[in-house]
C-alpha cells in the first residue's frame, strides 16, 4: 500500500515538474531568428512565426516600422548578450537582451502551445527593483 502511495506521490509530482517546465530551447532559436530578421529588414520572414492574432496585429509593413523606431531611437543592432526562458500563464516566454548601439532593450517573445508567437515585446532593460 505504502509503495503505491510513493509511487502516486512521484507520478504527481513528475507531472507537476513538466508542467512547470521551461520553454523549449527551440523558441531561443525562433526569438533570435525574429530579431536578426527585423534588423536585415525582413520583418515578413519575422512575422511567419506569428500565430493568427498577431498576424492580424502586426503585418510586416507594421512591424517594420517598430522596428524602425527602435533603430531610430537606439541605434542600429549589434547582438544578444543574455536569454532568459519562462513560463508565464501558460506561455513559454523567452527574454533577449538586446544590445544597439546606443542602448539595451528587452525583446520579450512568447510562444503559445504550438510553438507560434504570441507576443512580441521591445522593453526598457531593468536594472533593479
Amino acid at each position: 500500500m505504502h509503495i503505491r502511495y510513493f509511487l502516486l506521490v512521484c507520478v504527481c509530482l513528475s507531472a507537476a515538474y513538466a508542467a512547470a517546465a521551461p520553454a523549449p530551447a527551440g523558441n531561443e532559436a525562433t526569438a533570435r531568428e525574429i530579431v536578426t530578421s527585423l534588423a536585415a529588414g525582413h520583418a515578413a520572414d519575422a512575422e511567419s512565426h506569428f500565430d493568427a492574432t498577431m498576424k492580424a496585429a502586426l503585418p510586416p509593413a507594421k512591424l517594420d516600422e517598430v522596428w524602425r523606431s527602435i533603430v531610430a531611437q537606439y541605434g542600429a543592432y549589434q547582438k544578444v548578450t543574455e536569454v532568459q526562458m519562462s513560463e508565464e500563464s501558460g506561455y513559454h516566454v523567452v527574454l533577449l537582451w538586446t544590445k544597439f548601439e546606443q542602448g539595451m532593450l528587452t525583446t520579450k517573445v512568447v510562444f503559445n502551445d504550438k510553438g507560434e508567437v504570441a507576443g512580441l515585446f521591445f522593453l526598457p532593460v531593468r536594472t533593479g527593483d
